[in-house]
């Protein structure tokens, strides 16, 4: 080769030859279109057959004469690849949840790419992220955009929805090398049978070769490297490299019941049907409102304890109840019982807690009863003023 990476092929005799090119061993090439060359000084020669991208045929080379400009165009592929991933914000009480995406987009050509658009579709039946949401309040089963798609690879779209606007951002350039990142929210409201389940969702993104021209797209690799496989050989094509984002909500409700019993208002000494005050504390320890909670303790009735509509995560509630205490209660000295309370959150699971209390009921000291012998005559034999140890007295 000469000092222009040429090949040369001197001191050849003369007539008429052939050029094939051999597999340069290199990825991402593909043929071009090849030019037969000429003798130099002189008239084209050669053929390039229709046939075949490797070879030129029929070159002519006379007695003491130079074949030139026999060319192989290779041309590289314009390559793009996408990551995408998502993260879980906000687990919001009504059962909705908040979610950001994040995507990646990165130019592994050796040429720039332009006219990037990136699209992401959400809108389907599962494991897509469901309907569109046509207005507030959600209906569970629905999706909505919250924040709209930055500017990151071209100009974002302000009306980007997810279902017949589906392109996040359009008219994108990225050097060779080069990477930009997008990003847009969504909040989500699962049905009843997906409030655990994944939401799967992947993005695409599509551009052009600055100088072959060449169209080159890519479908989402779940993260946040577009060649995830670890080889960094710029394929974000090959198996293991196309998986989808998923995101997995995870909501769980829980709910939790102290109930302690106040024995301040009983009588001294305690008496039959004396009422105890019993206080039942209510909370939300869970990621979801609950409603429709009821209490259940079968010594003080259903009926006579006050329910509670509902309960946001982190509140607290007492509701209060009395009993009267019988003679029975009395004898053992103690009042045992327990309670139980359930809720309902937005998805209609029930949860449930039990709290069980015992109240003292201690003996108490009676009241003396002072005891009077009255003498109404003497007994014979016995001197007066005498009394003898069975309280027999004699004047």
């Amino acid at each position: 080769t000469d000092g222009d990476g040429n090949f040369l092929f001197p001191l050849l005799m003369e007539g008429t030859y052939a050029l094939e090119l051999v597999d340069p061993n290199e990825p991402f090439l593909e043929p071009g279109t090849n030019t037969a060359g000429l003798i130099e000084g002189g008239s084209d020669t050669g053929m390039v057959p229709a046939d075949s991208d490797n070879t030129i045929t029929m070159i002519a080379l006379p007695d003491d004469s130079d074949n030139i400009n026999n060319v192989f165009r290779l041309i590289p592929e314009a390559r793009i690849g996408l990551a995408k991933s998502g993260v879980i914000d906000a687990l919001n009480a009504d059962g909705t949840f908040d979610a950001t995406y994040t995507l990646v987009v990165e130019n592994f050509g050796l040429e720039a790419v332009n006219n990037i658009t990136v699209s992401d579709a959400l809108a389907g039946m599962a494991p897509a992220l469901g309907t569109l949401s046509t207005g507030l309040p959600m209906q569970k089963g629905t999706y909505r955009i919250i924040t709209a798609p930055s500017n990151g690879c071209g100009t974002g779209n302000a009306g980007y929805d997810g279902d017949a606007n589906d392109d996040i951002s359009t008219g994108g350039t990225l050097a060779v090398g080069a990477t930009c990142t997008v990003t847009f929210s969504v909040q989500v409201f699962p049905t009843d049978d997906r409030v655990d389940g994944n939401f799967n969702n992947q993005a695409t993104v599509s551009g052009t070769g600055a100088l072959s021209g060449q169209t080159t797209e890519d479908l989402s690799d779940d993260g946040t490297d577009p060649d995830a496989d670890g080889s960094v050989d710029g394929d974000p094509t090959e198996a293991g490299e196309n998986d989808p984002t998923i995101l997995t909500p995870g909501a769980d409700p829980e709910i939790t019941l102290v109930k302690t019993g106040d024995t301040s208002g009983l009588t001294a000494p305690f008496q039959e049907n004396d009422l105890i005050t019993y206080s039942f504390l209510v909370t939300n320890n869970g990621d979801l409102t609950l409603t429709n909670i009821e209490i259940s303790d079968p010594l003080i009735g259903d009926a006579n304890i006050p329910t509670i509509d509902s309960l946001a995560p982190g509140i607290s509630e007492t509701v209060t109840a009395t009993y009267p205490i019988t003679q029975p209660n009395l004898d053992d000295g103690e009042v045992f019982n327990e309670a139980t309370v359930t809720g309902t959150d937005p998805f209609g699971r029930e949860v449930e807690d039990a709290s069980a209390t015992t109240t003292d009921l201690p003996q108490q000291p009676g009241v003396a009863v002072p005891k009077t012998a009255v003498i109404s005559g003497d007994r014979p034999g016995r001197e007066p003023g005498f009394c003898d140890r069975h309280a027999t007295c004699g004047r």
